[in-house]
């Protein structure tokens, strides 16, 4: 199976790059700007779990690293690994985007469903969706028998080393509350009804 796409912090991505020497090279070139339009209130919503949550652009990061590091296993091993395309930097949305639904300045454009993906988040998930059909002695060596061994059990120990997993459980369930919480409030139910 692919990994969970969530893995670790932007310090670990750093200071692993850093130490293996990676390269912008080494990376397909970043696709075209594809700008986002987003409101000024919807940029600006900071909840205080934020502090403890990757931003997507982070884990973006962890992702590329572990990429590189793929690719090398998987040399090593005799195969090719086809990295996953990056994702412009400006086809990220802000994290509280969507946690009331869409604000105004974005209802105006796409109504109240959600915006299309830009062209990079959709190669992107693309590239992942692919990597189900990999063939079976790829995916061997990739994931293992298990989905958790291979190279990716390899990269892992390469980027986290003995840091415990993230318990992505606990923290889904404090924002979840807290979403919930926020909806009783007259004024987010207010907001949403209007």
């Amino acid at each position: 199976m692919p990994p969970s796409r969530a893995r670790t912090t932007t310090v670990l991505a750093l200071l692993l790059l850093a130490a293996t020497g990676c390269t912008a090279a080494e990376h397909e070139p970043a696709p075209a700007p594809h700008s986002l339009p987003v409101s000024r209130q919807a940029r600006q919503l900071r909840l205080p779990l934020d502090a403890y949550a990757s931003a997507l652009a982070e884990t973006h990061l962890v992702e590329d690293a572990q990429e590189i590091l793929m690719r090398r296993c998987m040399k090593d091993r005799g195969m090719e690994w086809k990295t996953l395309p990056r994702v412009a930097a400006q086809d990220t949305e802000p994290p509280n985007l969507r946690r009331y639904g869409a604000d105004e300045a974005e209802a105006l454009r796409h109504g109240y469903h959600p915006r299309p993906d830009p062209p990079s988040v959709v190669r992107r998930s693309r590239a992942w969706e692919a990597r189900e059909t990999l063939p079976a002695e790829v995916r061997r060596a990739a994931y293992g028998p298990s989905g958790k061994g291979g190279c990716l059990k390899a990269t892992d120990r390469q980027l986290v080393g003995a840091t415990a997993p993230l318990d992505d459980h606990a923290f889904n369930q404090l924002t979840g509350t807290a979403l919930e919480t926020s909806r009783r409030t007259p004024e987010v139910r207010d907001a949403l009804r209007d």
